[in-house]
């Protein structure tokens, strides 16, 4: 949750490219209401494994009903169950919500209670918002530069980022910047969204803003022209100055940590500069930390391609059929023992990824269980509206052809096995990464060292082992604190 806010902050402050038509598409009708039908099409016609078009509007109005603060009627699923046509739900909706009496929020809850029942998530966001996260994503955005906050003391928009080398940290910003003015206006009586229009700009267009330090009376003015912003998706282990990462562990410096914030369309150059760098200082071992970030499939296929050699990396199914992926001979940082940290909280890319690590051999897992809802998920335009649904159209299978989802928990019954069978059986009847060496508390935020130091030391421990017998193909043993089931 923590990366996805971090992200929609982002998303919030930066101005999408020009799009063309856009401001001529239609804009949402006042009701939400209103594009139930085309909700309801979508998710049948889409989705990987939709509900039913009764489950969806039983679980709208029951959202509808908690919203409004009153009880099911009596005979509601009976009715929703003899529901078939757009017209019957356009008229059982109508007379529902007259009856509930609820106005807009209470619309608004039913098309949300709707999209939750659907499996994998849902969500139906304004088009222009899902233009911004998408350039997010796919590092394509112009803005400022900078992710605000709000300062408790003052009320006042603060800069509780600045992006290195954007236009903002070009203009002199710093970290905890109070916004007083934007191009003349103060601040103070604004509301977030006021703050974000106010910002929000085309390429090569300027925004002044007047800001001071909290502890100062002095003010500055930033000079400010949007232009398009970097996020760099790869992290060292420790932060030298702005933009200068160390990679190397202090007391371990032949083994090398490689943090990826996300993986998009930069990653893979990326992570090749930071090869160079590597080998250049003798680095023999990786720890590359999946435990944080968003990931675009695509990006996803190209960064495993690079890192694993002449395997499987794994199946995408969707209602087209199955697309196998396949990595190509040739490896970076080939040489080199790697160690993947997973988390409870790694995304489904990152998963999708570590099981092409795992599967091949060419890393061992260390960390938590990741989680096991690994849907590939799509942005579909609804109809005569400015909006998009956010919707699971395919799901990721791991080399062998197993879901990446979870199904059944593996039973305590059953025949005597041996480890390694066990561990299959785990594998196929869980849908989860199953670490090598399970480690509690790998979801710890890594910059936190001393929470982190019992996932970081076992990795290091597990490439050393590698380190000291490359030839061995059995599992390293590494002694590690049993996580709690």
């Amino acid at each position: 949750m923590k990366n996805l806010l971090y992200i929609l902050i982002v998303a919030c402050i930066l101005a999408p490219e020009s799009v063309p038509g856009a401001d001529e598409s239609k804009r949402a009708a006042d009701s939400p209401v209103s594009a139930v039908d085309s909700i309801i099409d979508i998710v049948l016609d889409r989705h990987i494994d939709p509900p039913t078009r009764q489950e969806m509007l039983l679980a709208g109005m029951r959202a509808a009903y908690r919203k409004a603060g009153k009880p099911l009627p009596r005979g509601l699923s009976r009715r929703i169950s003899e529901i078939t046509t757009p017209d019957q739900i356009d008229t059982f909706l109508a007379e529902q919500l007259t009856e509930i009496g609820g106005g807009k929020a209470v619309e608004a809850s039913l098309v949300v209670g709707l999209l939750d029942c659907v499996r994998g998530g849902a969500s139906l966001t304004d088009a222009s918002v899902s233009r911004v996260s998408s350039q997010v994503a796919a590092n394509r955005y112009v803005g400022t530069g900078i992710a605000l906050g709000i300062d408790g003391a003052s009320k006042q928009p603060v800069i509780s980022k600045v992006f290195y080398n954007g236009p903002a940290w070009k203009a002199g910003a710093k970290g905890k910047d109070l916004i007083l003015e934007i191009d003349g206006e103060a601040t103070g009586t604004m509301q977030m969204n006021d703050v974000l229009t106010a910002l929000r700009g085309d390429a090569k267009s300027v925004v002044r803003m007047l800001v001071r330090q909290p502890d100062t009376d002095e003010k500055r003015e930033l000079v400010v022209t949007r232009d398009r912003v970097f996020l760099p998706s790869v992290e060292g282990h420790r932060l030298v100055s702005e933009g200068q990462w160390k990679y190397t562990i202090d007391d371990t410096p032949e083994i090398a940590v490689i943090r990826l914030t996300g993986v998009g369309p930069s990653t893979l150059h990326e992570l090749r500069q930071v090869e160079n760098t590597l080998r250049e200082q003798d680095v023999r071992g990786i720890v590359l930390d999946l435990r944080s970030g968003a990931a675009l499939l695509h990006d996803v296929v190209m960064v495993a391609d690079a890192l694993i050699d002449d395997a499987v990396i794994g199946h995408i199914q969707s209602l087209d059929g199955r697309k196998t992926h396949v990595a190509r001979a040739g490896a970076m940082f080939s040489g080199m023992p790697m160690v993947v940290l997973t988390s409870r909280l790694t995304a489904a890319g990152q998963v999708f990824l570590t099981s092409a690590l795992q599967d091949s051999g060419r890393a061992v897992v260390v960390g938590e269980r990741t989680p096991g809802n690994t849907y590939v998920r799509s942005l579909i335009d609804v109809p005569g509206r400015d909006e998009q649904i956010t919707l699971a159209t395919a799901v990721m299978h791991r080399a062998d052809g197993t879901p990446l989802l979870v199904q059944n928990r593996p039973s305590s019954r059953g025949p005597l096995l041996n480890a390694e069978q066990a561990a299959v059986l785990r594998k196929k009847r869980t849908g989860f990464i199953m670490p090598d060496h399970e480690v509690p508390g790998g979801q710890s935020i890594p910059r936190r060292l001393q929470k982190d130091y019992a996932v970081l030391s076992t990795a290091i421990a597990a490439i050393k082992e590698k380190l000291n017998d490359k030839t061995s193909e059995t599992p390293v043993s590494v002694e590690t604190t049993p996580a709690s089931e």
